[in-house]
């Protein structure tokens, strides 16, 4: 009696988003609770100039392009690997005609977006309680033209993350599919082993190629996003425009100053001003330093739990293939340097090589804000 195939199918679909449990956990009620995260300050300026104001709208533009990028990556990408799984002549709500894999995708697809999509607000606490009100929403205080920014920052998030597990989910599908065909390609009992067989081997390498390199699209189109939403407010953090931080500098040491007692024409009033104005430009710039650091810990930790994702959605596959061309006795290339193999490395690794390259061509090519 053979045995049911649904636990293992279940075991490969959610491996990959086993990986995510890091972020997960930022994102949790939990995560103060433990210890992982802690209630930061992250100071935004006091007045907002047009200046500021062209430069958020040029950073919200950003983020709501990569966004788009995200979709158009991930939706295509996760429709072709369901494809992919469906039988042919098979009626889309025929559902008990649906392969097994099929049916456990759509479950673990439709409980892992309501977890997530759940979970989007909380992002909006990563900087602090305080830090969208404090950046962007004096935005829309200010314009009564300009939309609330907050709505249109929940439905990025929303939209980003149900994209993304869409084609993340999918893909595993596929990779699971792939593994399962690949286990049932078995040498004959006598005689050489069937072209059919083999050439079937070689179109399931292809797919998982071809899967592989498109979960690896979508991870690094949400690392850009993620980096895109993060930085969108920066231009209202205090600290990052020098000729701002000395101004807001000056006002603070004024104000601190006459909170103490002391006047205008006390003698040294002056030298006072100066000194206690370099202390709060240090503390500005060190507050916009604290901002990038805590920003590029969230990207860091997303980075490594993509490639987590990206390991465990190609590896089984991968194994599966292999042991599937040692049953039928096809060669395999000795050597473990060649071109294919550079692209799957530099794939498998790409959601933490993006925020170096990223960060390089900013700096390179002055394309930060």
């Amino acid at each position: 009696m053979n045995a049911s195939p649904y636990p293992r199918i279940i075991a490969l679909i959610i491996l990959p988003s086993l990986a995510l449990a890091p972020w997960l956990l930022l994102l949790s009620p939990w995560a103060r609770t433990l210890g992982v995260l802690s209630d930061v300050d992250i100071k935004a300026v006091a007045t907002i100039t047009n200046d500021m104001r062209v430069s958020e709208l040029a950073n919200r533009i950003t983020a709501i392009s990569s966004t788009v990028l995200l979709v158009i990556l991930a939706v295509p990408a996760g429709v072709i690997a369901l494809r992919s799984l469906w039988i042919p002549n098979a009626g889309v709500w025929a559902v008990r005609a649906w392969p097994p894999v099929l049916k456990i995708w759509f479950i673990w697809f439709a409980l892992l977006a309501v977890a997530m999509a759940s979970a989007s607000p909380r992002v909006l606490e990563l900087f602090g309680h305080d830090f969208n009100a404090n950046t962007i929403e004096r935005i829309h205080d200010k314009l009564t033209t300009t939309p609330n920014l907050t709505i249109i920052l929940k439905w990025q998030f929303y939209i980003s993350v149900i994209a993304a597990t869409f084609g993340g989910t999918a893909l595993a599908a596929a990779a699971t599919g792939i593994l399962v065909q690949a286990q049932r390609l078995t040498p004959p009992a006598q005689g050489a082993v069937p072209q059919a067989d083999l050439s079937k081997l070689d179109q399931l390498s292809r797919r998982l190629d071809l899967v592989l390199f498109a979960t690896a699209a979508i991870l690094v189109a949400g690392i850009i996003a993620v980096d895109s939403w993060s930085t969108w407010p920066s231009p209202l953090v205090v600290g990052k425009d020098t000729i701002i931080a000395d101004r807001e500098a000056l006002q603070a040491a004024r104000k601190e100053l006459n909170a103490q007692g002391v006047k205008v024409d006390d003698p040294g009033y002056s030298s006072k001003v100066d000194a206690l104005k370099k202390e709060r430009v240090d503390d500005f710039k060190n507050n916009y330093s604290a901002f990038t650091e805590l920003k590029n810990g969230f990207i860091a930790i997303q980075s490594i739990c993509y490639v987590g994702g990206l390991v465990f959605t190609f590896l089984p596959a991968a194994v599966s293939l292999d042991a599937a061309r040692r049953r039928l006795g096809v060669p395999t290339v000795a050597s473990a340097f060649s071109v294919d193999q550079i692209f799957r490395v530099l794939a498998l690794l790409s959601p933490i090589l993006v925020g170096p390259v990223a960060k390089f061509l900013s700096v390179k090519l002055g394309l930060g804000h």
